[in-house]
């Protein structure tokens, strides 16, 4: 088995970065753990970085420097996707993250159940649980060979009383992306127990296949009313260790309590992080649809290997995380980011998603890097034949 060499170039994009996804893989392995890319960033991001750099912009961030990020955000997100919301109802935070903490601790009702559909993100339902919160799984179907949240199931969930629901469009970790009617259908059942929905669109500008994302907000003025809207360039940008997001509340009084919050515990987004994401939705913008040719040609080198280990899971729509049931290749009492180690292949396992058995693999990296992958992902099933596994 060769090294994979962490530094080849992309096709048509930056040579990869030191990053902490190659960071924690063997040298000979593949790794396709951590939820970052291998492109660099935008040539129009790094030079406003580095005037930054230049003019020593390292202190606390001027109101004006945050106000011109979010009407940067505004403006893209009108061009992006028709989406017409208010500057002035949207905050920066240091990433999705962090800014959902703040929106459980500060934004939701202490009795509110938090609904989480699975899989899902594994910190989505984490952060709730240590907050103290009473967490609520449900399950994602697979329909017409996608993963759908049926609004039905949200509904019994929920049980006609108030709760946060979590929705992540595109989904981490199935790659999923929801149709406006999805949305709008769980819109009106979370218009009807009186909730929330907190929406995390991290991967919102990485669609793949021609398809167009649709802002939750978007949808109608309820849906708008009654959520939360994240946002983030750490993706489709590269931004992952400049982290900022953006939140967009739905009211006056969700505005409100998260001015309110205690901002001595809550961190500040830094100045740098500011300019690259203002650099990113202006000067930048055309960077995603360069990432997204290039995660679609990806996609295709994996469909070979996806067909044979998991003909029936629903491919990708979106992001750059490719979700495998591997169950019926498991070894007993074998894991199965065990079995991909045995391949050279570093990946994220399905239980901290909350479904053992299956494997998230990043396939936003050098074209060669993920043909290998999936050559190393086809010696899955000769590994078990000389193991002698049924």
């Amino acid at each position: 088995m060769g090294v994979v060499g962490h530094r080849a170039p992309a096709s048509g994009l930056d040579e990869i970065r030191a990053l902490l996804k190659w960071s924690e893989a063997p040298a000979a392995a593949v790794a396709a753990g951590v939820g970052e890319t291998d492109f660099g960033t935008a040539p129009e991001v790094r030079s406003a970085l580095h005037d930054a750099v230049a003019r020593s912009w390292f202190g606390y961030p001027e109101p004006e420097a945050v106000a011109e990020c979010c009407d940067a955000f505004a403006a893209w997100a009108a061009a992006q996707y028709g989406w017409r919301l208010a500057p002035e109802a949207t905050r920066v935070t240091p990433g999705v993250l962090p800014g959902y903490w703040s929106v459980l601790r500060y934004c939701v009702p202490e009795e509110w159940p938090v609904v989480v559909p699975s899989p899902g993100y594994g910190p989505l339902a984490e952060i709730p649980r240590r907050l103290g919160r009473r967490v609520l799984r449900v399950a994602a179907e697979i329909e017409d060979g996608a993963w759908v949240n049926r609004a039905d199931t949200l509904e019994r969930a929920m049980g006609g009383e108030p709760a946060l629901v979590v929705l992540c469009n595109p989904d981490n970790p199935t790659g999923a992306v929801s149709p406006a009617r999805e949305l709008a259908e769980i819109s009106e059942a979370v218009e009807a127990s009186g909730g929330l929905v907190f929406a995390d669109e991290i991967q919102a500008p990485l669609v793949l296949g021609g398809g167009r994302h649709t802002p939750y907000a978007a949808v109608s003025a309820e849906a708008a009313a009654h959520s939360i809207v994240a946002h983030s360039v750490t993706k489709a940008w590269g931004l992952s260790g400049l982290p900022c997001a953006h939140l967009v509340f739905g009211t006056d009084e969700l505005v409100s309590a998260w001015d309110a919050r205690d901002r001595r515990c809550s961190p500040a987004t830094s100045a740098l992080a500011l300019v690259a994401a203002t650099a990113a939705h202006r000067g930048g913008a055309h960077w995603p649809a360069r990432v997204t040719a290039q995660l679609e040609r990806n996609a295709r080198h994996l469909e070979a290997a996806m067909s044979v280990l998991s003909p029936h899971a629903p491919r990708p729509r979106g992001g750059f995380f490719a979700w495998l049931d591997l169950r019926s290749w498991l070894p007993q009492d074998a894991g199965a980011t065990a079995l991909l180690r045995d391949v050279g292949i570093v990946a994220a396992d399905g239980g901290e998603f909350g479904v053992p058995g299956w494997v998230r693999l990043n396939f936003a990296a050098a074209e060669s890097v993920v043909t290998a992958m999936a050559d190393r992902l086809l010696e899955i099933p000769q590994l078990r034949t000389s193991k002698g596994t049924p």
